[in-house]
C-alpha cells in the first residue's frame, strides 16, 4: 500500500504545484454633482420599499406613486427647481416600475396584463415619463421561433419574435436586426404557427416587449405562411468571431472546415446521407470566414443579436458577399453567461455556436435551420402508452435532434416532415395487415414508414410512426438494443417536435432499448391499436398491424436462462475494478471480498479500498472498520494476494449520470461506451468537457503501475474497459457527467 500511495501523491504533487494564481485588483473613482445624488438617493428608497413587498402589491404601489406624483408634477406654480425635483423623482418611480413589470412579462404574462393599466392615459404624462410606460401596439411582421440547446442539462428554451415588416427598410442590409424586432410574450399556450409566417398581432408593449392576451384572433393571426427550403443545393458561411478581450482562438479554420465539409463524419456528409441526397450541403460553395474582432467583450450579456451583426459587418467589409449563402452559423469562444451549446431560428436562416466546434451540434442548430423542433421522448410510467404521459426533453437518444450523442439520422416523421420519405416511402394504415419495412437510412424502394391514425387526438391530428434501424452509415454506432426491430414515434402529419414510444417501459436502459423484439408487441387500449413484430433481418423488418386487442405471439420453447455475471480478472497485488452487475443499495466492502474469495479462494483478497474526499479509507478482509457501502459509478483498490478470475453475480449494470467533483475521483464504467463514441482516454476527456465537466487528466493502473493521459495530449491513450477503474482530476467546478 505504502508503494501506491508514494506513487499517487508524488503525482497529485507535481499537478498541483503547476497551477498559479492571479489576483487583480481594480480601483474606480466615482464623481457625483448633487442632482446625481439626490436621484441615487431616490432610487435606493424606492428599491428598499420595494424589496419589502410581493411583486403584484410592489407594482400596484408604484402605479398608484406615479399616478400621485403625476398629478403634484401639474399643480401650477411650483417653483421650476422643485417641478425638476419631481420630475426625477417621477422618472425613478417610473422606471422601477419598468423593471418590475419587465419581470413580471418573464415569469407571468398573464400577470403582467393585469397591471399593465396606464395605456389608456399615458397621454397625461410628460414626454420623458411616456417612454417607461406600456402602451397598445398592433402590428404586422414576420414570426421568429429561435431555439436555445443545453444539451448538459437537456434543457431547451423557445423565443419568439416579431420582425415588423412595415419597417423592413430601416433593417440592417446584412443582418436582419434592427429595433424593429419585438419580443413576443404569450398569456396563453403559444399557437403552433409555422415559424417566419407573416402574423397579425394585437396586445400590450413595454420597450421592445408585447405580450399578447390570446394565442388566437385578434391577439395572433396568420397573413401567409413561408416556403423552407428543404430540398436542393444549400451553402453555407461560417462566419468565426472572437472578442476585444479574447487572446487566443479555441479552433482553426481548417479545423471548422473540416469539421463542416471535408472531414468523412462532416455536416456536409450527414445531410446528404440523412436526406437521400435531395438536400445537398454545397461545400464547394460555402466558406469559413474570420476570425474578426469585434468590439465587444465576452463579459456582457449573451448579446449574440449585435455580436453576429458585427462580424457581418467586419466580413463585408473584408469583400465576403454574404448574399450568396443561404444559412449563417456564427461561431465564437465560449462565453458562460449564453448558458447554451448553440441556438437558432427554427425555418430561419440563423445559427449560432458557443465554444463548440462538433458536428453534431452543428447539425442540431442547422436542423432547426430546416424547421424541426427537438426529438423528444413520451414517459408513461410502467406503460407504454396510457394517461399521465410526460415529455422528456431530446429524450430520442437515436436522431440528432434528440440527445443522440452522435450524428444520428432524423427519426421518421421529421424525414416525412422534410420531404425526403415520401410517395411509397409511407404507408398510411387503415386495415389490418402484415407489412415489411426496409430500414430508415437506406436509399432502396420499399416502405420506411408506417403512419397509423390516432382516432383520440382528432384536434391535433397526431399518429403513430412505425419505422426500422440499422447500424447504416452516420448510425452505424448504434447497437442491439436499437436495432433488433421496430420503433415508435407519437407525432402530428406535419410533425416539428416528435416523440418517441417507451416500447419496453421499465427496462434498465430506459429509450436505449425502445425498439419491439420478434414476438413482442405495442398496445394502445384507448385506440385499440396493435403492433406484433413477427421478425426481423439486416434488411426488413416484418410486423402485423391490427385494430383489436394483439394477437397471442408465438412463444418459442423456452431456454435456461443464464445467469449474467461479470468476470474480474485480479492480479496478485493492487487492481483497480469497478462493478458491471447491479448489487443493490447495502453491498458493502465485506460483501464484495467475500464474492471475490468464493472464486479466488478464501484470503486471496486482503484489502478493498475507496477514495473518498482526497483521502483513502482501508477495508480490510475480517475486520469489521470501515465497511464502506459499494457504488456501481466508483472504482475501487482491490490487493490480492494470487491471480486468477473471480465471478459477480447480478443483473446488468445501465449507464447512468455521474457527479465528477473537484479534484480527483475514482470512477468506473458498467458498460462499453463505443455507443457514445467514448472508446478511449482522450474521448473521455471530450465527452466530459462537452458536458461542462473540464476533466484534464484520466489515470488508469495497469501491470503495478500508473499510465497518464493529458487532455490534448497524444501520448498514453489508453483504451476505457468496463469493470476498470480510472482516476479522474477536474481543475474546475463539480459538474455532472450526464449520459442518455
Amino acid at each position: 500500500m505504502g508503494n501506491l500511495r508514494e506513487k499517487l501523491l508524488s503525482f497529485l504533487s507535481s499537478v498541483k504545484q503547476s497551477k498559479t494564481v492571479s489576483l487583480v485588483l481594480i480601483l474606480a473613482v466615482v464623481a457625483a454633482i448633487p442632482l446625481t445624488v439626490y436621484i441615487s438617493q431616490k432610487q435606493q428608497d424606492i428599491r428598499q420599499r420595494a424589496a419589502e413587498a410581493q411583486p403584484s402589491q410592489v407594482i400596484e404601489k408604484l402605479t398608484s406613486d406615479l399616478l400621485n406624483a403625476n398629478k403634484d408634477y401639474g399643480r401650477p406654480g411650483i417653483a421650476s427647481i422643485d417641478k425638476e425635483k419631481q420630475l426625477v423623482e417621477m422618472t425613478s418611480i417610473a422606471s422601477q416600475r419598468k423593471e418590475k413589470l419587465l419581470q413580471e412579462i418573464e415569469s407571468d404574462p398573464a400577470s403582467f396584463l393585469r397591471h399593465a393599466v396606464l395605456t389608456e392615459t399615458k397621454s397625461q404624462f410628460p414626454a420623458q415619463i411616456q417612454s417607461l410606460i406600456e402602451n397598445k401596439l398592433e402590428t404586422q411582421g414576420k414570426l421568429l421561433v429561435l431555439h436555445f440547446d443545453d444539451f448538459n442539462k437537456k434543457e431547451s428554451k423557445t423565443a419568439y419574435k416579431l420582425e415588423r415588416s412595415e419597417s423592413r427598410a430601416r433593417i440592417h442590409s446584412v443582418d436582419s436586426i434592427s429595433q424593429n424586432i419585438y419580443n413576443l410574450h404569450f398569456a396563453q399556450v403559444p399557437p403552433d404557427f409555422l415559424p417566419n409566417s407573416i402574423v397579425r398581432i394585437k396586445g400590450i408593449t413595454l420597450g421592445n416587449d408585447v405580450v399578447l392576451p390570446g394565442s388566437q384572433a385578434p391577439f395572433v393571426s396568420i397573413v401567409s405562411e413561408p416556403v423552407v427550403q428543404r430540398t436542393g443545393d444549400v451553402t453555407l458561411a461560417v462566419i468565426l468571431f472572437k472578442f476585444a478581450n479574447t487572446t487566443t482562438e479555441p479552433f482553426s479554420m481548417d479545423a471548422v472546415r473540416s469539421t463542416m465539409f471535408t472531414s468523412n463524419n462532416s455536416v456536409e456528409n450527414f445531410y446528404n446521407e440523412n436526406s437521400f441526397g435531395q438536400l445537398r450541403v454545397d461545400g464547394t460553395n460555402s466558406g469559413v470566414f474570420g476570425w474578426y474582432t469585434i468590439p465587444y467583450t465576452d463579459t456582457s450579456s449573451c448579446n449574440y443579436e449585435s455580436w453576429s451583426s458585427a462580424a457581418s459587418q467586419q466580413a463585408q467589409n473584408a469583400g465576403v458577399d454574404l448574399t450568396n449563402y443561404t444559412y449563417k452559423v456564427y461561431v465564437f469562444p465560449n462565453v458562460p453567461s449564453c448558458n447554451y451549446a448553440g441556438f437558432a431560428f427554427i425555418a430561419g436562416n440563423r445559427s449560432w455556436i458557443n465554444g463548440y466546434n462538433d458536428t453534431r451540434i452543428f447539425a442540431h442548430e442547422l436542423g432547426h435551420n430546416f424547421g424541426e423542433e427537438h426529438a423528444n421522448a413520451l414517459s408513461c410510467g410502467s406503460s407504454a402508452i396510457g394517461s399521465g404521459c410526460f415529455e422528456i426533453e431530446y429524450g430520442d437518444p437515436y436522431d440528432v435532434m434528440g440527445s443522440a450523442a452522435t450524428t444520428y439520422h432524423f427519426n421518421a416523421p421529421h424525414k416525412i416532415r422534410e420531404g425526403w420519405i415520401s410517395g411509397t416511402g409511407v404507408s398510411d394504415v387503415t386495415q389490418a395487415g402484415v407489412y415489411t419495412l426496409v430500414p430508415l437510412e437506406t436509399s432502396s424502394s420499399g416502405t420506411k414508414v408506417l403512419r397509423i391514425a390516432k382516432p383520440d387526438s382528432i384536434y391535433t391530428s397526431e399518429a403513430y410512426y412505425v419505422s426500422y434501424r440499422r447500424p447504416i452509415g452516420f448510425d452505424s454506432s448504434i447497437q442491439e438494443e436499437g436495432t433488433r426491430g421496430v420503433s415508435i414515434h407519437v407525432g402530428s402529419y406535419n410533425p416539428t417536435k416528435t416523440k418517441l414510444v417507451d416500447v419496453t417501459p421499465g427496462s434498465l436502459n430506459g429509450f436505449l432499448d425502445a425498439t419491439l423484439s420478434d414476438n413482442s408487441y405495442f398496445y394502445d387500449s384507448n385506440n385499440n391499436i396493435s403492433v406484433l413484430q413477427t421478425s426481423h433481418s439486416d434488411s426488413s423488418a416484418t410486423v402485423r398491424v391490427t385494430f383489436s386487442p394483439p394477437p397471442t405471439p408465438t412463444t418459442p420453447t423456452p431456454s435456461p436462462t443464464p445467469v449474467p455475471q461479470q468476470i474480474i480478472e485480479l492480479n496478485a497485488g493492487w487492481n483497480l475494478v469497478g462493478l458491471t452487475v447491479e448489487k443493490g443499495i447495502s453491498y458493502k466492502a465485506s460483501d464484495f471480498a467475500r464474492e471475490l474469495n468464493v472464486s479466488l479462494g478464501n484470503g486471496s483478497v486482503v484489502n478493498v479500498i475507496a477514495w473518498d474526499n482526497g483521502r483513502y479509507i482501508v477495508h480490510t478482509v475480517g475486520q469489521s472498520a470501515n465497511d464502506f457501502y459499494i457504488i456501481p459509478d466508483q472504482a475501487y483498490f482491490v490487493r490480492a494476494t494470487t491471480s486468477g478470475r473471480a465471478a459477480i453475480t447480478g443483473s446488468r449494470l445501465p449507464l447512468s449520470s455521474m457527479s465528477i467533483p473537484n479534484g480527483w475521483s475514482l470512477i468506473a464504467f458498467p458498460q462499453s461506451m463505443s455507443f457514445f463514441n467514448i472508446t478511449n482516454a482522450e474521448s473521455l476527456l471530450l465527452a466530459m468537457r462537452w458536458k461542462r465537466v473540464d476533466a484534464e487528466y484520466i489515470i488508469r493502473w495497469f501491470a503495478g503501475r500508473y499510465i497518464v493521459h493529458r487532455y490534448q495530449n497524444s501520448s498514453n491513450n489508453f483504451p476505457i474497459v468496463p469493470g476498470e477503474g480510472y482516476f479522474i482530476y477536474n481543475p474546475g467546478s463539480a459538474g455532472t457527467f450526464y449520459l442518455p
